[in-house]
């Protein structure tokens, strides 16, 4: 039974160093991002149009959460651990729910078809794009295959 408290106690002490190893946050900052993505989110701004309803409602209400939380505070100091994680972790979620509508954007161009003069609207994820890049820089960096006797060639084996 003693083991068992030592090591709560620990566990607990553990949790506690964690939570006070979180870094400071300037909350005038956080409060006025956090109005300005309501307000955006209220207005149907294009940078949410990748977001479901139900998701932007959540992003409505985890946000009007922080506020509640950090309203009438000037400084991190004055929040305890669990208002500290709590904030932490619903602005790492509202972040990260915010990038993936991003990446989930489509960004439409016009590109000539090979053979044609036209030129075709082609419409891809942000997403895609950059898988696209991704995989033409690792393409473009690997050896070339020469053909012998082809100048300023050298053949690895």
């Amino acid at each position: 039974m003693r083991y068992l408290l030592l090591l709560c106690m620990l566990l607990g002490a553990e949790a506690v160093a964690q939570v006070a190893a979180l870094p400071a946050v300037d909350l005038e900052e956080v409060s006025v991002r956090q109005e300005q993505i309501r307000a955006e989110i209220r207005s149907a701004a294009d940078e949410f149009r990748g977001l479901s309803p139900s998701e932007q409602q959540q992003v409505l209400e985890r946000s009007e959460s922080v506020s509640q939380i950090i309203a009438g505070k000037e400084s991190w100091g004055e929040l305890d651990d669990a208002e500290r994680a709590s904030v932490m972790a619903t602005l790492d979620w509202i972040d990260v729910t915010l990038d993936k509508a991003k990446a989930a954007e489509l960004v439409c161009s016009y590109e000539r078809v090979v053979g044609s003069n036209r030129k075709t609207r082609v419409c891809r994820s942000a997403a895609h794009i950059e898988a696209e890049r991704e995989e033409t820089r690792r393409l473009l960096s690997k050896p070339g295959v020469c053909a012998p006797g082809t100048p300023g060639c050298s053949m690895r084996n």
